[in-house]
Protein backbone atom coordinates (compact mmCIF):
# COMPACT_ATOMS: atom_id res chain seq x y z
CA UNK A 1 0.00 0.00 0.00
CA UNK A 2 2.85 2.31 0.95
CA UNK A 3 4.42 1.93 -2.34
CA UNK A 4 1.28 2.89 -4.49
CA UNK A 5 0.63 6.07 -1.94
CA UNK A 6 4.39 6.80 -3.04
CA UNK A 7 3.99 6.59 -6.75
CA UNK A 8 0.73 8.64 -6.44
CA UNK A 9 2.70 11.44 -4.96
CA UNK A 10 5.20 11.26 -6.89
CA UNK A 11 3.03 11.40 -10.06
CA UNK A 12 1.27 14.10 -8.54
CA UNK A 13 4.41 16.26 -7.81
CA UNK A 14 5.42 15.58 -11.10
CA UNK A 15 1.87 16.77 -12.82
CA UNK A 16 1.84 20.14 -10.45
CA UNK A 17 5.41 21.07 -11.62
CA UNK A 18 5.05 20.05 -15.61
CA UNK A 19 1.69 22.12 -15.32
CA UNK A 20 3.43 25.15 -13.22
CA UNK A 21 6.04 24.93 -16.16
CA UNK A 22 3.20 25.85 -18.98
CA UNK A 23 2.01 28.40 -16.85
CA UNK A 24 5.57 29.77 -16.57
CA UNK A 25 5.87 29.08 -20.08
CA UNK A 26 3.21 31.03 -21.32
CA UNK A 27 3.74 33.29 -18.65
CA UNK A 28 0.17 35.88 -19.49
CA UNK A 29 -3.19 35.95 -18.29
CA UNK A 30 -4.16 33.28 -21.39
CA UNK A 31 -2.16 30.84 -19.40
CA UNK A 32 -4.35 31.25 -15.87
CA UNK A 33 -7.89 31.17 -18.06
CA UNK A 34 -6.48 27.36 -19.75
CA UNK A 35 -5.36 26.12 -16.69
CA UNK A 36 -8.91 27.34 -14.85
CA UNK A 37 -10.32 25.55 -18.18
CA UNK A 38 -8.54 22.49 -17.92
CA UNK A 39 -9.38 22.26 -13.82
CA UNK A 40 -13.28 22.44 -15.03
CA UNK A 41 -12.76 19.93 -17.67
CA UNK A 42 -10.48 17.13 -15.76
CA UNK A 43 -13.71 15.71 -13.94
CA UNK A 44 -15.67 15.57 -17.21
CA UNK A 45 -12.84 14.95 -19.91
CA UNK A 46 -12.68 10.95 -20.94
CA UNK A 47 -9.42 9.57 -20.75
CA UNK A 48 -9.68 8.11 -24.51
CA UNK A 49 -10.22 12.64 -25.81
CA UNK A 50 -6.46 13.31 -24.06
CA UNK A 51 -4.37 9.76 -24.06
CA UNK A 52 -3.45 10.87 -27.47
CA UNK A 53 -1.69 14.07 -26.24
CA UNK A 54 0.82 11.39 -24.27
CA UNK A 55 2.06 10.31 -27.78
CA UNK A 56 3.16 12.93 -28.94
CA UNK A 57 6.92 14.85 -28.13
CA UNK A 58 7.41 17.96 -27.33
CA UNK A 59 10.59 18.08 -29.54
CA UNK A 60 8.28 17.23 -32.15
CA UNK A 61 6.41 20.32 -31.20
CA UNK A 62 8.25 23.69 -32.83
CA UNK A 63 5.53 26.11 -32.03
CA UNK A 64 5.04 27.74 -28.56
CA UNK A 65 1.23 27.32 -28.19
CA UNK A 66 1.17 23.88 -29.64
CA UNK A 67 3.72 22.98 -26.76
CA UNK A 68 1.56 24.97 -24.33
CA UNK A 69 -1.55 22.92 -25.37
CA UNK A 70 0.07 20.02 -24.87
CA UNK A 71 0.79 20.87 -21.57
CA UNK A 72 -2.69 21.23 -20.97
CA UNK A 73 -3.50 18.01 -22.23
CA UNK A 74 -1.13 15.91 -19.72
CA UNK A 75 -2.33 18.22 -16.83
CA UNK A 76 -5.47 17.41 -17.44
CA UNK A 77 -5.14 13.74 -18.23
CA UNK A 78 -3.38 13.79 -14.80
CA UNK A 79 -6.47 15.35 -13.27
CA UNK A 80 -9.01 12.61 -14.77
CA UNK A 81 -6.48 9.70 -13.80
CA UNK A 82 -6.13 11.24 -10.68
CA UNK A 83 -10.17 12.03 -9.85
CA UNK A 84 -10.83 7.86 -11.39
CA UNK A 85 -8.47 7.26 -8.77
CA UNK A 86 -10.08 8.68 -5.94
CA UNK A 87 -13.70 8.50 -6.45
Amino acid sequence: MAEHSDNESKTSRFYRSLSNYYLDYANNDTAQIYLDKALNLAEEVEYKIVEGCMYLSLDNLSNRQNKYVLGIGYYIKALSLWNRKNS
